[in-house]
C-alpha cells in the first residue's frame, strides 16, 4: 500500500506546494518549495486535471486503476 499511498500522496502535495497555474501556457506561477522536479509535477497534474475536466473523470480513473494494479501485483510478487 506504500506505492498507492505516494502515488496519491505526491500529486496531491504537488499541488499545494504550487499555484498560479495558467491553462494557456500549462505551467504554474510560483511554488513553495521551488525545485524544477516538483513544479514539472505540479504541471502535469494540474492539465490531467484540466483533462479529466472534460471527459468526465477519465485519465483520474485510469491512474487510480493502475495504481491499485501496481500496488496488487506488487503485493502479490512479496
Amino acid at each position: 500500500m506504500i506505492v498507492f499511498g505516494a502515488g496519491i500522496g505526491i500529486p496531491i502535495l504537488a499541488l499545494f506546494n504550487c499555484g498560479g497555474w495558467n491553462e494557456g501556457t500549462m505551467q504554474v506561477a510560483y511554488c513553495v518549495v521551488d525545485t524544477p522536479d516538483l513544479r514539472f509535477v505540479a504541471e502535469v497534474v494540474y492539465a490531467v486535471v484540466l483533462l479529466s475536466s472534460f471527459t468526465l473523470g477519465l485519465p483520474i480513473f485510469v491512474y487510480l486503476m493502475i495504481l491499485l494494479a501496481l500496488a496488487l501485483l506488487l503485493r502479490w510478487l512479496s
